[in-house]
């Protein structure tokens, strides 16, 4: 059944030219909600952990697929973080896609969520032009407001 599974994936990915993850990694997702899982006594067990462990995780788990099925994926973070914006595996075809899977690894590991969404930015951005011209709109639109 695996064995199934794995040419099933395989054919789908064929079907797929790039893949593109957008990882939310603003400071809220250091908040409880998140499940991480791992073996004790030869049973598999869910512990609580942050929504961001559990999404480094699967940005992880999903980099090592990416390289095993040469599926090419851009891993990109809505916050910049030491520099880092963004990973790729698999994108270029040059066979280094297990290098770079441990690269995702060795980068998700060591960063952290920080800052706000980026649409908070965006909004202020929009707030200050709005304040800058409302006096206009205030004479203009003044039944509206």
């Amino acid at each position: 059944m695996i064995a199934g599974l794995a040419k099933d994936f395989e054919r789908y990915l064929s079907d797929i030219p790039l893949i593109i993850w957008i990882i939310y990694n603003s400071g809220s997702m250091s908040c409880g909600g998140g499940y991480t899982m791992a073996s004790i006594g030869g049973s598999m067990k869910c512990f609580p952990c942050s929504r961001w462990t559990e999404l480094k995780e699967c940005v992880i788990y999903h980099a090592e697929l990416a390289a095993f099925f040469e599926a090419p994926t851009i891993f990109r973070l809505l916050n910049s973080i030491n520099d880092i914006d963004g990973m790729n595996v698999a994108v270029d075809k040059g066979g280094k896609r297990y290098e770079e899977a441990k690269y995702v690894k060795h980068k998700m590991n060591g960063l952290y969520s920080s800052g706000f969404t980026p649409l908070t930015k965006h909004l202020k951005y929009i707030k200050v032009r709005v304040k800058h011209i409302l006096p206009n709109l205030s004479k203009k639109f003044s039944m509206f407001l």
